[in-house]
């Protein structure tokens, strides 16, 4: 499965497993500094709280969809705002 556009893919904890290259043009970050690290590495950490709500409810309910406001943290330490949907699963999640 590859990224939707200006996405990145996550494994079921959270670790960068995939990244496109518009969020690596738009972060400033190359694909190595970003792959298998834990995407809350990248968030700001007032924006903690409310990802990992979206993630858990997108984990424990297949139709689950959510837009929320985040900012990540760019390559120059700088904080840019962005809009994350959390997209519906097409499987149950194996624990």
């Amino acid at each position: 499965m590859t990224a939707a556009p200006g996405r990145m893919r996550k494994n079921l904890t959270g670790v960068i497993v995939e990244v496109d290259d518009l969020v690596l043009g738009v972060l400033g970050f190359t694909r190595e500094d970003m792959l298998g690290k834990r995407s809350t590495d990248f968030l700001h950490p007032d924006d903690h709280q409310e990802a990992f709500s979206a993630w858990v409810q997108m984990l424990g309910d297949a139709s689950f969809s959510r837009a929320i406001q985040v900012r990540h943290r760019n390559s120059a330490g700088r904080w840019t705002g962005s809009r994350s949907r959390t997209p519906p699963t097409r499987r149950t999640p194996r624990w």
